[in-house]
């Protein structure tokens, strides 16, 4: 498969991930918890699968730029995700407070700095 193909998958899969973390995030600030989140099923399911679909284009991407694990933004990224994988966690353990948004939101933009500049 080529270049762009992963790149389309992988960006595609985020948005969902974004998607899947924005709709339990709405419902968690409205003061919803667990129990009552009628949804809750669907949108982890749509957060887990699109997790497993970023992961396998990421490596795709990796593979066909010829990149290696001893670069240090590919751990990070790897770390990323993580994170972002148990992010649903976060939103119900923290409260209503915003932290768990500000961080995800600041982890958003250190991904993207370590992608488009690859520092190390």
């Amino acid at each position: 498969m080529s270049y762009t193909f992963y790149k389309l998958l992988h960006l595609s899969s985020l948005f969902v991930i974004l998607l899947s973390l924005g709709a339990i995030a709405s419902h968690r600030l409205q003061g919803g918890t667990k129990e009552n989140f009628k949804n809750r099923k669907f949108f982890s399911a749509l957060h887990g699968i699109a997790l497993l679909v970023t992961f396998v284009a990421g490596f795709g991407l990796i593979a066909k730029a010829g990149y290696t694990f001893q670069s240090g933004w590919v751990w990070g990224k790897l770390a990323a995700w993580l994170i972002v994988g148990m992010y649903p966690l976060f939103f119900y353990k923290k409260g209503n407070t915003k932290l768990p948004y500000i961080i995800l939101i600041a982890l958003l933009f250190v991904t993207i700095y370590l992608v488009e500049y690859k520092p190390f």
